[in-house]
C-alpha cells in the first residue's frame, strides 16, 4: 500500500526470499502470511512460489501504467522556503514540459505537480512533477531545457532535484 509503483514487486520479493528460508536442513518448514490484503496478486503468487505468473501480471500494470521497464520516468522535486514559491515554481515547470517549440513530446505523461508524499520537512515545503516517456533521451532534453530556464531565472528561495527512474517517491 505504499505509493511507489515498485510495491507489489518488493512485498513478492520479500515473501519469496522468507518462504525459501523455510524449511532448510531436515526439518520442515512453515510460513504464515499475516495481511490485510490477502487476495493481492503479490501475496498469492509468492505463496505458490509462481516467478512467472507473478511477472506477467505486473509487466501488464507496468505496460498499463507507463512505468519501468516500459517507460522512464524523470521526477522533479522542487523545495522552496514558502510553499505558494514551491507551488508557483513547479507549475511554471510543468508548464515548460508541455510545450516545446514543436509541441508537447509524442507519448509523455505529466503527472502532478503535487505536494511530495512527505510534503514539508523543517520548514521546507516539497512538491513533485513526475515525467514519463520511453524515450529516455527526450527526458534527458526536458531535463536540460528546465535547468537553463532555472539558470535564467534565478530563484533563491528554491532548489530543484532531478532523479532518472528513481527508486522511490520523493
Amino acid at each position: 500500500n505504499l505509493p511507489d509503483f515498485r510495491s507489489s514487486e518488493r512485498t513478492f520479493q520479500l515473501l519469496t526470499q522468507v518462504a525459501g528460508r523455510a524449511g532448510r536442513a531436515e526439518k520442515e518448514g512453515h510460513v504464515i502470511i499475516q495481511s490485510y490484503n490477502p487476495k493481492h496478486y503479490a501475496i498469492t503468487f509468492a505463496k505458490n512460489q509462481d516467478y512467472e505468473g507473478f511477472y506477467e501480471e505486473e509487466i501488464l500494470y507496468r505496460q498499463l501504467l507507463s512505468y519501468p521497464p516500459v517507460s522512464h520516468i524523470l521526477a522533479v522535486q522542487v523545495t522552496s522556503l514558502t510553499e505558494k514559491g514551491g507551488e508557483e515554481l513547479a507549475g511554471i515547470l510543468k508548464a515548460l514540459a508541455e510545450k516545446t517549440e514543436e509541441g508537447r513530446e509524442e507519448h509523455t505523461i505529466l503527472i502532478g505537480p503535487a505536494p511530495a508524499f512527505i510534503g514539508r520537512i523543517n520548514d521546507i515545503f516539497r512538491y513533485v512533477l513526475y515525467i514519463k516517456n520511453p524515450d529516455y533521451d527526450i527526458l534527458i532534453r526536458l531535463k536540460n531545457r528546465m535547468e537553463r530556464f532555472l539558470k535564467e531565472l534565478e530563484r533563491k528561495d528554491e532548489n530543484v532535484q532531478f532523479d532518472f527512474d528513481p527508486m522511490s517517491s520523493f
